[in-house]
């Protein structure tokens, strides 16, 4: 039977151990509370073998092993009330020394020599290792018992104190009962009687499960672990980035939150006592009261209703309300307003319509069809000028990028296309710029110049390409008649050079031989011939010559 009683409560610790480690939420208290219980359950298996009829060197070697856990137990008590009444003493690491470095040090001494220790017999509670004189057995029963009157006595304060919830000072309450027996029954048993050299009675580690108990109830009742026990409201509402007020019935503000400070254009509460000093006239106020206010009070949903006002520094604010009607029973307590800066994104859309209303401009006024391409849905939009360049209808300026490369000239297409998509994919800084033909709607092809730039996002990928595409045909056709021109120029030049000087030159040497040697060099008959065969053979040149030049003008 009294075995039993003594495996009873190591089992019932075993059991809320593994209810800790496998449903209770993974925090600093459940941490401490589940090492708490792991020292007890030591403590108490250490009880329960000394129980069972074992050897007096068993005794000694059980006692010596599992006496880390009863040892511990004052410090690991401690810490965790420090931390469940959120004392701020475990925020430095010189604490943890504190606290558990005299258990340590303690231990230490306490395992020196363990052939020292009194091992008796006592019947019911079998085997008692009893406290060594002139050692510090006491002083160290004295330390586990201040650090656990110490931690009830912060519980018990804490139970009293009226900051703290309701919920909160009923989980010390429990806590504190829970301890108050263990407490007394270690003071006497552990403390007290060896202090006046009597034999101890080893019934603490049993009463102490009535404090487990109290933890369970608290779990179980007042959800000691919930999350929701570390939810304060005022410090949940300060960190929040929007607004949030509270309205009596009469509309008077009777709490708002810092970005609410922020928002307005009021410093202090005492300043900001009525909904009706933010808007800018009164008719804007009864919208707000209609739309939000009634409606509330009503029961209905009220979300997305947007106001604008005149903030701290006379700029314009935009804010979307969303309001929950204060009720308790049939009792209307007033509103909870939430209210939530879109400045930025009324802003954003302005600034964004503001480009499309430009882009539409630029495009109608350009000669250049402007394109953005979307890379990874494959769609491209074309500007105005794109229809008016080269005819083709579009539904919306919107097709797909097989639109654009069906039109590309069969001799440019995988040229282009393969220049394009290389681009692409070196996510190249530098734009893109393209010669090529592209078919209109009549079915002509026209020479354009297309250029294009990337736009990346954060990583680097690109996802869209901007660019205008230029009609360069009636460029393409000067260059091509100055080519041409260039070309007829060089043959009016070649002929000169060559063709001219052939009959000049043979004119000059006759009339050069004819003056120094008259006709007695060659007959006059065959010079007259010599230089008329020349002169036709000049005109000739001159005459093609002036065709050209003739056709160049042109």
């Amino acid at each position: 039977m009294y075995i039993a009683i003594g495996a009873l409560p190591v089992f019932f610790n075993a059991g809320i151990l593994a209810y800790i480690l496998l449903w209770m939420p993974k925090r600093r208290e459940t941490n401490v509370f589940s090492m708490f219980i792991l020292a007890l359950i030591f403590w108490q298996f250490q009880d329960f073998l000394l129980r069972v009829g074992i050897s007096e060197s068993s005794a000694r070697f059980v006692f010596e092993f599992f006496s880390i856990g009863w040892m511990m137990i004052g410090s690991l008590l401690f810490h965790f009330v420090c931390i469940l009444t959120e004392k701020k003493f475990f925020n430095h690491r010189v604490i943890y020394l504190i606290v558990y470095g005299p258990s340590l040090v303690f231990y230490v001494f306490h395992q020196a020599d363990p052939t020292t220790f009194e091992v008796s017999y006592q019947g019911f509670w079998g085997y008692v290792v009893n406290v060594r004189p002139n050692t510090v057995d006491l002083v160290q029963r004295i330390w586990i018992f201040f650090q656990s009157l110490v931690g009830l006595s912060i519980l018990v304060a804490a139970s009293f104190n009226k900051e703290g919830s309701a919920n909160k000072r009923k989980q010390y309450k429990v806590l504190a009962i829970g301890g108050v027996a263990p407490l007394i029954i270690g003071g006497v048993t552990q403390v007290m009687l060896p202090s006046l050299g009597l034999k101890e009675v080893p019934m603490t580690s049993f009463f102490i499960s009535i404090f487990s108990f109290s933890s369970i109830l608290a779990l179980g009742k007042y959800k000691l672990f919930d999350v929701t026990r570390s939810l304060d409201s005022k410090k949940i509402l300060k960190s929040l980035n929007h607004g949030v007020m509270v309205l009596s019935v009469e509309d008077e503000v009777i709490y708002a939150n810092p970005a609410s400070y922020q928002m307005f254009p009021f410093g202090r509460l005492n300043k900001f006592p009525n909904m009706r000093d933010v808007f800018y006239s009164e008719s804007d106020y009864k919208k707000f009261h209609i739309e939000v206010v009634e409606k509330a009070r009503l029961g209905e949903r009220v979300s997305n209703f947007k106001f604008s006002f005149k903030a701290m520094r006379g700029q314009i604010k935009y804010v979307m309300v969303t309001a929950h009607i204060i009720q308790e029973g049939d009792e209307n307590h007033g509103l909870i307003i939430h209210l939530n800066d879109i400045t930025e994104l009324i802003l954003a859309n302005e600034t964004i319509d503001i480009i499309n209303k430009r882009f539409k401009f630029v495009s109608k006024a350009s000669n250049e069809a402007i394109w953005e391409w979307d890379i990874d849905g494959g769609v491209v939009y074309w500007g105005d000028s794109y229809s008016h360049l080269f005819g083709h209808k579009l539904r919306g300026g919107v097709s797909t990028i097989d639109h654009w490369e069906e039109r590309l000239h069969p001799d440019d297409k995988e040229k282009v296309v393969s220049f394009i998509k290389d681009y692409v994919e070196r996510k190249s800084d530098v734009r893109w710029e393209q010669e090529y033909r592209f078919q209109k709607k009549c079915g002509d092809y026209a020479y354009v110049l297309d250029k294009g730039y990337l736009i990346k996002d954060v990583n680097g990928k690109p996802y869209r390409m901007v660019g205008a595409m230029q009609d360069i045909t009636h460029i393409r056709s000067y260059i091509d008649r100055i080519e041409r021109q260039n070309t007829e120029l060089s043959e009016i030049t070649w002929m000169q050079s060559h063709e001219v000087r052939a009959p000049l030159a043979r004119l000059m040497a006759v009339c050069n031989l004819l003056q120094e040697h008259g006709f007695h060099v060659m007959k006059e008959y065959e010079a007259v011939e010599l230089i008329s065969s020349s002169c036709e053979e000049l005109d000739e040149v001159i005459r093609r010559i002036v065709r050209k030049a003739e056709k160049v003008k042109d």
